[in-house]
């Protein structure tokens, strides 16, 4: 063995750390972040845990003197404390002064907390969500009126619907006020006729969105009869509101765009596709209608038997439906212009439809023709002439009936005149 070396004892050896310790400035006040865990409050007053991080820990004390009772496994905690080292133990241990809760860590604590009371009770269900419109006439937006989330809704509402009313109602959206406010502002926006509501907000940290995730305001959301969009935050950022919110939008712009599905531009294509549609199928049935008339004015009876003026009738008739039925298409493409989300194309299509073939059929039921159909028929001599008494003929006479659907030619064998029987004065 050595003579040289020293071996010193183990009190020699804490002794020597505990000065170092206890000489070392930047051990007197130390400032640290990190999780709490191991708390116990001991029945002397003293409060007894460790701190740590995802790679280390340290014991810590706090004496007596202040209420750290509420501290729980968890908490994140910003700390003052003196670096000491107990020489009996051969440990290092802070010695506390201050505990600080970190509010951020509280405050998303309390967030799961409530999410997952609400959750629980259903209202983030998918069954409540309500559809939002395809037009909406009348857009309320529920924001602050001088943020930049107010100019970027209105931009792109204006931009992609213009004919839309954009109906601000001037909110608080931070702070211990805003939470009233923003209640007050959906239970009148939701009252007032609109058929839409956004609730939107610029970014901010967890502090400042806070009222988005009050339980408040969630309940008010749900109790919406009006579809609401929330457009709160940056991307990154989810509230309590945007889990009840029928549909929840990334950003203040990306609601905006969501209550605007299609553009004023899309609806115009719509509009001339199915007003040209209209036409077409119109055109094809006038078109159809027109051959039959002009094969009823060639046909036997109206071209020999005097039957000019039913020729003139149906020329005037046709002349005054495609009249009608012109004007009509120009009047309904005038008004479609003036009023283009109002149009609805199938119904307008059908109404024309239908009052069209009730012209067309009307006119048939009364036209020769139409009367054949029905089960009569017209006589005429073999001269040609009509007949439309007995005293026009006799017994032997050859003539000639005309049915629907062909001609018969018969001979008179008998008469049979009907009694006319006058009232006795």
């Amino acid at each position: 063995m050595n003579d040289k070396i020293i071996y010193l004892s183990v009190s020699a050896l804490n002794s020597y750390i505990e000065k170092k310790y206890k000489f070392d400035p930047y051990l007197k006040e130390v400032y640290i972040k990190g999780e709490v865990s191991n708390c116990k409050l001991h029945s002397n007053g003293n409060l007894y845990f460790t701190i740590k991080d995802n790679k280390t820990k340290i014991d810590a004390t706090k004496f007596k003197g202040s209420d750290y009772s509420h501290l729980k496994e968890g908490d994140t905690v910003y700390v003052k404390a003196s670096l000491n080292f107990f020489m009996g133990f051969g440990q290092q241990r802070l010695t506390v002064q201050e505990i600080k809760l970190d509010s951020v860590g509280d405050l998303y604590r309390r967030l799961i907390e409530l999410r997952d009371k609400l959750s629980k009770e259903g209202i983030f269900s998918s069954i409540h969500k309500k559809r939002v419109p395809k037009f909406s006439n009348n857009i309320a937006v529920i924001t602050a009126s001088t943020g930049a989330a107010i100019q970027d809704i209105k931009r792109t509402i204006l931009r992609r619907y213009p004919i839309a009313n954009i109906n601000v109602y001037s909110s608080l959206v931070q702070g211990d006020q805003s939470i009233n406010d923003i209640i007050k502002n959906l239970k009148i926006a939701d009252n007032d006729n609109n058929d839409v509501i956004i609730l939107a907000r610029g970014g901010g940290s967890i502090e400042d969105l806070w009222s988005f995730n009050s339980e408040e305001v969630v309940r008010a959301v749900f109790a919406c009869k009006t579809p609401v969009v929330t457009g709160v935050g940056h991307e990154t950022d989810t509230t309590l509101v945007d889990y009840v919110a029928d549909i929840r939008a990334s950003t203040p712009t990306a609601a905006a765009e969501i209550v605007t599905p299609y553009t004023i531009d899309d609806i115009k294509n719509h509009v001339s596709l199915m007003s040209n549609k209209m036409t077409t199928l119109i055109n094809e049935k006038v078109n159809r209608l027109k051959k039959d008339l002009l094969s009823y004015s060639n046909s036997y009876i109206i071209k020999n038997y005097n039957y000019r003026e039913y020729e003139k009738l149906l020329n005037f008739k046709t002349e005054k439906i495609n009249n009608l039925i012109n004007n009509k298409i120009l009047i309904k493409r005038n008004y479609l212009e003036k009023n283009i989300v109002k149009f609805k194309s199938i119904d307008l299509m059908k109404y024309y439809t239908n009052k069209f073939n009730f012209i067309i059929e009307n006119f048939e039921n009364n036209s020769p023709l139409g009367i054949l159909k029905k089960g009569y028929s017209i006589t005429y001599s073999s001269s040609g002439e009509r007949i439309s008494s007995t005293e026009a003929v006799s017994i032997g006479d050859s003539i000639n009936i005309k049915f629907n659907d062909g001609d018969v030619t018969a001979e008179v064998i008998n008469i049979s005149k009907n009694e006319v029987y006058h009232d006795e004065k």
